[in-house]
């Protein structure tokens, strides 16, 4: 029973009780005038969005998808993407497995999924479909990688082209939506439709042990007061920083307060509610001429160089077993990974990334780009089965929504990972707001990756103002050909309809 059939059911039980008290007072004398005429209210009934997909018969049509269940080798359940084709007792997959098997049914279609031993192959997924290959009707694949690239050789039809996808229903992200459009095309709808949604998002761990024994200010009290900050945040790592063994220098035998990979300052930056490039009518640029954002950027290179804030990638520092140790207070890991931290010794605690300041209404997730995926229709899906595709697409996400989400949020995220109701609330504030960084994907002009070296291999060692000026005319210059690219794509496809 849901939570909101629980709260009807309780409505109900109360007016039955009301009912039974008042039947066993005593007898109302004639003579008072009493209006005895109960009024009875009957509750509207729930509707959820799987009442309201349209049925449609589609005579045992197969319909063919392909993904991988694994991510560069490691299987988690919020990886899974198809499921094994069977039930197994695992949460996420038997909820995907029943997913298929009321679809099946409800739409007389045979699913036929296809699960590759490991990421799928972009490049001869691209050359397949530039040959006119039509073998598979929807591909998985993530957003950073493998999805990118598809979606840049045109072989994929943009979201709005595929009929029956209702992008404004919950199910689907807005945020994602609004982050990566691309000139005037979306390609990425992605939300309950897919487990590795609900794995991606980045937090922060702390070890509860640290906080403790130095009586730093407890993170999970801030963000659950709205207070958690990015001066906040830096201020409790630096703080808990001990030169343990007297080296004189950050090393492998030191507590340390943070550590950060390759794409943290992204999650960091768009907690603060920035967006390194902004797509207005149709129109993109960097955000680099905001001077706010340029200041954050450089004032976090600097926190980024306090003792203590180590790069997870430091090759003199094995970061990891300092994690298991107890030595390091934050970790960032995505959602997706939680269940490694289940066997540690220590307690620890879950925080969303912070606000730039308590004026920001809410905390915003970095959905790791790597991870988080999308289904892609190819262009050689034609006629008919491209809009059983469409029908079979908004369908599995409005059955993930109402279905998967609470298997895979209860049991295999909230439940099973996190050792408090503190750390819970934190992991439902996860999801409330979640987003991605186009610039990780696209790379206009090589620059995002020169931004992002003065945070990792470079720190400190180039002036972001600098790259972008010197950038600046091939930006400008890649965002004008990617948007009269993907015009072309659009004007070829609606020519051949």
């Amino acid at each position: 029973m849901n939570k909101k059939n629980m709260l009807l059911w309780l409505l109900v039980a109360t007016m039955l009780a009301g009912s039974a008290v008042g039947c066993s007072n005593d007898t109302v004398e004639e003579t008072d005038a009493v209006d005895t005429t109960v009024t009875e209210t009957v509750a509207e009934p729930e509707t959820t969005y799987l009442d309201s997909l349209t049925k449609v018969d589609f005579n045992g049509a197969s319909f063919r998808s392909y993904g991988a269940n694994t991510l560069n080798d490691m299987a988690y359940p919020t990886l899974l993407q198809l499921s094994t084709g069977e039930l197994n007792g695992e949460g996420c997959n038997d909820a995907i497995y029943h997913r298929s098997v009321y679809l099946e049914e409800f739409y007389n279609v045979d699913f036929v999924e296809t699960i590759s031993e490991g990421n799928i192959d972009a490049n001869k997924v691209i050359a397949d479909i530039s040959a006119g290959d039509a073998s598979q009707d929807m591909y998985y694949a993530d957003l950073a990688s493998h999805g990118i690239k598809l979606v840049l050789a045109g072989t994929m039809y943009p979201s709005d082209m595929i009929p029956g996808l209702q992008l404004d229903r919950p199910y689907w992200s807005k945020e994602m939506q609004e982050a990566l459009t691309i000139g005037d095309s979306f390609y990425f709808p992605t939300g309950s439709i897919t487990p590795r949604y609900y794995g991606s998002a980045f937090m922060l761990m702390f070890n509860r042990d640290i906080i403790t024994d130095m009586n730093l200010t407890d993170p999970q009290e801030l963000a659950l007061e709205g207070k958690w900050t990015i001066d906040a945040m830096f201020d409790i790592a630096a703080d808990a920083y001990v030169d343990l063994n007297g080296s004189g220098k950050v090393d492998q035998g030191d507590q340390v307060g943070f550590g950060y990979g390759n794409t943290t300052q992204e999650a960091l930056l768009l907690g603060c509610g920035y967006h390194c490039i902004q797509n207005k009518d149709g129109k993109m640029k960097l955000s680099f001429d905001d001077e706010n954002l340029v200041t954050l950027m450089q004032w976090l290179v600097q926190q980024y160089q306090q003792d203590g804030i180590v790069y997870q990638r430091n090759t003199e520092i094995d970061f990891g077993a300092m994690v298991d140790a107890g030595q390091c207070l934050f970790d960032s890991p995505n959602t997706f990974d939680l269940v490694a931290y289940r066997e540690l010794e220590y307690d620890f605690g879950l925080v969303p990334f912070p606000k730039k300041d308590e004026m920001q209404e809410e905390y915003i997730s970095y959905a790791q780009p790597y991870i988080v995926s999308v289904p892609y229709v190819p262009v050689t899906n034609t006629g008919d089965s491209l809009s059983m595709t469409g029908t079979l697409m908004e369908a599995m996400a409005a059955y993930g929504y109402e279905k998967v989400q609470p298997v895979i949020y209860d049991q295999v995220i909230m439940v099973k990972n996190t050792r408090d109701e503190a750390s819970a609330q934190i992991v439902d504030k996860l999801f409330e707001n979640i987003t991605v960084e186009l610039a990780t994907l696209i790379n206009p002009a090589g620059v995002w990756d020169k931004v992002k070296a003065n945070f990792t291999t470079s720190l400190g060692k180039t002036e972001i103002t600098t790259v972008y000026a010197e950038n600046r005319a091939g930006v400008e210059n890649y965002f004008a050909d990617l948007e009269a690219t993907f015009a072309e794509f659009r004007s070829n496809l609606e020519a051949g309809q």
